[in-house]
């Protein structure tokens, strides 16, 4: 039977809806999350509220067809933004952001009466990190102080002058300078919109949290002298009656997200207390609400909090705990374990952590069935022989691998979970769990050794009573589309250090044809690929690409350890990493060895201009978002002299500028002989326009074959949320590219 599917298409990314920002209301009967679409037409995203409830009838939970309750402005030019979804305690209101008068201001829904949203907040600032009071009468939220008035001047006579002062005066996404006004903490009374500002000076607050009397107010905020410099966050408390503000942490290491237990005597958090330790893992803690030792809970849980795996196709920016259990026991939270992101619960007591998982596991291997029972012959983990030539599939049945947020509840009559879940060949849905099995299964042993790192970091899993898939926002676009599902494997890396990585197929693969393929390399480097949807690959893929990629050392995802080995060896070890990856693909009989690409953005592009200075195995390069100089960077980047500082092991300028120059590309610009294309846009404050700058002209001065491709209006985000016909005119480049030196 003939193939009825399509191959991917650069407009097929526009077809696409995106799921984010979920929470579920104390009684667990109703969810809400944020769905994402792209409007090609206004070149914009719009983003509305939409709403499941849950029925019960004769026993049998069931939910009421998928309803959108925001519409948001009817602009002609602007997409309607609409966001943070929140239900009040009891259920009967939904708080969410809108910019529907502008600026992104609260609103809420009265879900009991019904009707239009009222507007709560006023103002020029946009609003965040909106949060409840305990009965339901106020609302805090986070927004820059409200501008002094200033006489209107003549327009002639205007000035077009900026006085900087502070030292972290960039940020990405910020066009031009950062609003030198801080953003402080507000509480507004939802019956008049009463609103009072609780923090002062010069400090920017973050996530407040009620303690669950409503006297207090948790947040974090970086409160000392040198806190452009070290920027380590606290938490601080703050009463409400008083407005006394108490420091709980003192500075060890950074502290966010803070979260009370339901009885007010404790209060966790995300951070960890080593500060100068260089990717030292995100940990839960919990401390005394009054005050005292902090805990460490997930010191011996080698994966770092919050979810990591990247992708090109996500609109989510939701929670990933930490959450308290109602009774205090447990508490639960996301974190990144290889090229998965899972919920995990971790016993407050003991410091015990298991996974919580649904039914249709990955691994279908992991469960013991028996005493002393080995891998069955059916087990699809990766194993020694599949390291190099034909990997073997880990099958994502129908729990999904990687969970982007999530919202929890056990108020009601039992736990509750309203997640955002996808894989490699779907973005994203919303699922809810129910319950929380009281017995958990024992996980075998890691059913194959690897160098390096742990392939499992839990002996036991609990498992959900049930799990639903609650939407498929995208099933009418990928039913029709031919995709070709990333295969696994893991090889070996020069001094044994085992890698994980993954192919995709060229879609129509015949095994007897010669393809070109592409190595892909992840930016952060901080960050996992995993078994996550990349339209980006996809796309490849259906040109006639195989498509490469792995985790080198410095990713996340599988430990310190392995995330630390990065650090002051940029260009070493983890050029070697990719370059065994590389060596991997000679192997591959359907791989065209003369016809092999490279490409990857911000610290994947770093790597991409290192290697074509280092090796000729590359028939192209397209380098995105890149770093060209250090030296130049540490002055120029909004993180420069802090986070690439400590990544270079405290480098600094004028001891170090030997060592800079000899870990960046432009040094070795004379060696380069790869065709390459400069894809930059010119508001990437991270990594900014002129590193691309100096490479281009470096290149073009010495002869070398090389394009450059400059997006105004963009910055560092554009593969990812960047204008949508920008974002197809990136990825048209990219093609043309790879299409006039591979084929």
């Amino acid at each position: 039977m003939e193939n009825s599917k399509t191959p991917v298409t650069f407009e097929d990314l526009w077809r696409l809806k995106f799921v984010g920002d979920p929470d579920v209301s104390s009684n667990g009967n109703k969810i809400a999350w944020v769905q994402t679409s792209i409007n090609a037409d206004k070149n914009a995203y719009e983003s509305s509220i939409w709403m499941f409830s849950r029925k019960t009838e004769e026993s049998s939970i069931y939910f009421e067809n998928p309803k959108r309750i925001t519409y948001g402005m009817k602009s002609p030019d602007l997409g309607a933004r609409e966001g943070s979804p929140r239900f009040s305690p009891d259920g009967k209101r939904l708080a969410f952001t809108s910019n529907r008068s502008g600026q992104s201001q609260i609103w809420v829904l009265d879900l009991a009466q019904g009707g239009e949203a009222q507007q709560l907040t006023q103002g020029e600032e946009g609003k965040s990190g909106i949060t409840w009071s305990p009965d339901g009468s106020h609302i805090a939220f986070v927004s820059r102080e409200p501008k002094e008035k200033e006489e209107k001047e003549e327009p002639h006579k205007s000035k077009d002058v900026t006085v900087v002062t502070k030292l972290r005066y960039k940020s990405n996404g910020v066009p031009y300078v950062v609003d030198p006004r801080p953003r402080q903490i507000f509480m507004i009374k939802v019956e008049n919109g009463e609103q009072t500002q609780l923090t002062f000076g010069e400090y920017d607050c973050y996530s407040p949290a009620f303690s669950p009397d409503g006297k207090s107010i948790a947040f974090n905020s970086c409160r000392e002298p040198d806190c452009e410099v070290e920027g380590v966050p606290d938490i601080w408390v703050l009463t409400l009656e008083t407005g006394e503000m108490k420091k709980l942490t003192d500075g060890r290491g950074p502290a966010g997200s803070p979260v009370y237990s339901r009885d007010g005597k404790y209060i966790a958090y995300y951070g960890n207390l080593r500060k100068d330790v260089a990717a030292a893992k995100s940990e839960i803690l919990v401390i005394p609400a009054q005050g005292g030792e902090p805990r460490v809970l997930t010191e011996n849980f080698d994966r770092s909090m919050g979810c990591s795996v990247s992708t090109d196709s996500k609109m989510d920016a939701g929670e990933s705990g930490p959450y308290w259990s109602s009774d205090g026991r447990f508490i639960y939270f996301l974190a990144t374990d290889r090229g998965y992101s899972k919920i995990f619960r971790v016993t407050v007591d003991t410091c015990e952590i298991c996974e919580v998982y649904g039914s249709g596991t990955y691994d279908p291997c992991d469960v013991i069935s028996g005493e002393g029972q080995d891998c069955s012959s059916e087990c699809n983990c990766p194993r020694e022989d599949s390291r190099a030539v034909t990997p073997s599939i880990i099958q994502a049945k129908d729990y999904p691998p990687v969970i982007s947020s999530f919202a929890f509840s056990d108020q009601g009559a039992e736990e509750v979970f309203a997640f955002i879940g996808g894989s490699e060949l779907n973005p994203a849905d919303v699922y809810v769990a129910y319950g929380v099995s009281e017995q958990p299964q024992e996980l075998k042993a890691a059913c194959r050794k690897v160098k390096g790192w742990q392939y499992r970091v839990v002996s036991h899993r609990y498992t959900f009573d049930q799990v639903v898939r609650l939407t498929s926002v995208n099933e009418d676009v990928l039913m029709r589309l031919d995709l070709s599902k990333p295969e696994p494997f893991i090889f070996q890396s020069p001094d044994g250090l085992e890698i994980e990585g993954w192919m995709i197929r060229p879609v129509g693969f015949d095994p007897v044809k010669k393809y070109p393929a592409v190595l892909e390399i992840h930016g952060g480097p901080a960050v996992t690929y995993g078994l996550a949807f990349f339209h980006e690959f996809q796309l490849l893929a259906s040109n006639g690409y195989g498509v490469f990629y792995c985790n080198p050392r410095g990713s996340l995802g599988y430990g310190e350890w392995f995330a630390q080995q990065v650090i002051a060896d940029q260009g070493g070890m983890d050029y070697q990493d990719i370059m065994a990856l590389r060596n991997v693909m000679d192997g591959v009989g359907w791989v065209d060895s003369d016809k092999v690409g490279v490409t990857g953005g911000s610290y994947g592009g770093y790597m991409t201009n290192w290697i074509v200075g280092h090796t000729d195995k590359f028939a192209a390069a397209v380098t995105q978002r890149s770093i060209s100089n250090w030296y130049t960077k540490y002055g120029t980047s909004d993180i420069g002299f802090y986070g690439n500082k400590k990544g270079m092991g405290n480098r600094d300028l004028w001891d170090s500028e030997g060592w800079l120059m000899e870990r960046s590309p432009i040094r070795y610009a004379p060696n380069v002989n790869t065709p390459i294309l400069i894809l930059h846009s010119e508001q990437d404050y991270r990594c900014p326009m002129e590193q691309a700058e100096q490479w281009y002209v470096a290149l073009k001065r010495l002869g070398k074959t090389v394009e450059f491709v400059r997006f105004a209006g963009e910055n560092h985000e554009l593969s990812r949320s960047g204008k949508p016909w920008n974002r197809k005119e990136r990825l048209a480049h990219m093609l043309r590219w790879f299409d006039q030196y591979l084929k």
